[in-house]
Order: C-alpha cells, then sequence, then structure tokens
C-alpha cells in the first residue's frame, strides 16, 4: 500500500494520512454495482472537516466502513500534532448511515458537544467533537463550513438575555454584560461561554455559588430547557430556535 500525505502549515501544524487507494477510489464507487447513469442523483459522499486553533479546516472522505485512528503518533489515519493530543487517541468508524467514536483511553479525553465520553459513542453529522484544540464534525453537505446556529437566550421573569457573544458575563456589577440586580448575586458571579452551539456555565467562586436544575455545579454544559440559578435569581436556558 502507498501513503498520500497531506501537510497543512501553521501555528498547529496539522497532518493528514490517507490510503491512496480510499482518495482514488470514492466510497460510493463500489465496483460490484452498477454505474450511475449520466444526470441520475448520487448521495453526497460523508466527509471529515477538521479545524485547528487558528480556524484553519482539512476536508477529508470517510470511507463507508473502514477504521480511522486519529492521535499525534506517525501510524495514525489522521494525524495532529499538538502536544495536548495523544500518540493514539481516538478512533473513528462509519458504517453505512452510522458513525461511531471511542476514546483510546487518551490523557485529555475526547469530547462531543462539550462532554467528555467514556466509552465509544454514536457520532452524528454536524456534532462538535473536540481533541485537544482541534475540532472535528462529519458532513455530507458541499459545503464545509457551518452555519452557526441562532443566539440562545437567558430568560428571567420578563427579561430576555440573548447570548450573542462568548464570554458573556453574569453579576451584580454594572460593568457586566447581563446585570442581576440582587443582593444574594456576587458583584462578578458567573460567566457564560459559547463554544460553537454549545454554551457553558462557569461560576467565578462566588459565595451562593451556581445551580441548575437543582444542582450546584462549578462549570456546566448548558441544555435547552435547564432552570438555572444565579443566588436567588431564577433563569431558564432556551436554544435559539425555542419558543419561549
Amino acid at each position: 500500500m502507498c501513503g498520500a500525505w497531506q501537510r497543512v502549515t501553521g501555528f498547529s501544524t496539522l497532518v493528514i494520512a490517507i490510503l491512496g487507494a480510499i482518495l482514488a477510489r470514492p466510497a460510493w464507487a463500489d465496483p460490484g454495482q452498477p454505474k450511475a447513469e449520466a444526470g441520475s442523483a448520487r448521495a453526497e459522499i460523508l466527509k471529515l472537516v477538521i479545524e485547528d486553533n487558528e480556524r484553519k479546516r482539512t476536508v477529508i472522505p470517510v470511507p463507508d466502513d473502514r477504521e480511522i485512528s486519529i492521535g499525534r503518533g506517525a501510524g495514525n489515519t489522521i494525524r495532529l500534532t499538538q502536544r495536548d493530543v495523544s500518540p493514539r487517541h481516538a478512533l473513528l468508524r462509519c458504517k453505512t448511515a452510522a458513525c461511531w467514536i471511542e476514546d483510546l483511553h487518551s490523557d485529555n479525553g475526547v469530547r462531543v458537544r462539550g462532554k467528555r465520553i467514556a466509552q465509544r459513542r454514536a457520532l452524528h453529522e454536524d456534532e462538535i467533537v473536540e481533541i485537544g484544540e482541534y475540532k472535528l464534525f462529519l458532513t455530507r453537505h458541499g459545503r464545509t463550513t457551518r452555519s452557526p446556529a441562532p443566539a440562545s437566550r437567558l430568560v428571567a421573569g420578563k427579561r430576555t438575555f440573548v447570548l450573542d457573544r462568548s464570554p458573556i458575563a453574569v453579576g451584580r456589577a454594572r460593568d457586566n454584560d447581563i446585570v442581576l440586580d440582587h443582593p444574594s448575586v456576587a458583584e462578578h458571579h458567573a460567566v457564560v461561554e459559547r463554544t460553537g452551539d454549545v454554551y457553558r456555565l462557569l461560576d467565578r467562586q462566588s459565595a451562593t455559588g451556581v445551580r441548575v436544575n437543582g444542582e450546584d455545579y462549578y462549570r456546566v454544559e448548558l441544555l435547552p430547557g435547564d432552570e438555572i440559578e444565579i443566588g436567588a435569581v431564577k433563569l431558564r436556558f432556551l436554544s435559539g430556535g425555542a419558543v419561549q
């Protein structure tokens, strides 16, 4: 087998090794099947988009029913060279219409939608995977850029706060992005951060803390409908397309 290597330059160098046979013969080109007639519809090829910390993107085709190893070591199908990636970090496999990703006992883990996975997990199109500082997602669309979802919101009574930037500071002091004027709220109480379509709430070591659905958290991913307590102020998290 011959190896085809592609190098993408930049601050965080990304090296991808794809078998020449995979690139030479797309996954849909099965010699045992009749050729599609001219003008007939053909399913879009599944692609993996990889983005580094400089937002530079590399796109590779994903073959059907073959394992794709991801890691810093030279023997991987996809080689990510940042130091926070383990030598053999993760395994991706797609078969027919289903894909899975598995953490291979890496040091820093694999996160899907902001949550670290503990075992093999089904992976759907446009779900963000984080491996070190890299972000990956699957797509069948001709485009390889993801249109961001509409900004989500925090609702407190009749007040609505649009989470249209990141980070967003929350607290009692007037220099916060979201001002909650209540004595139980610290001057600089919490921060909302957004990565792609994932929102996280972080407590800034406040005296009264942060609670989500009745549980205390220091850092937590927010899901649509979550009930949040910042001090004695209650808020509800709504996704971008949700109707209040």
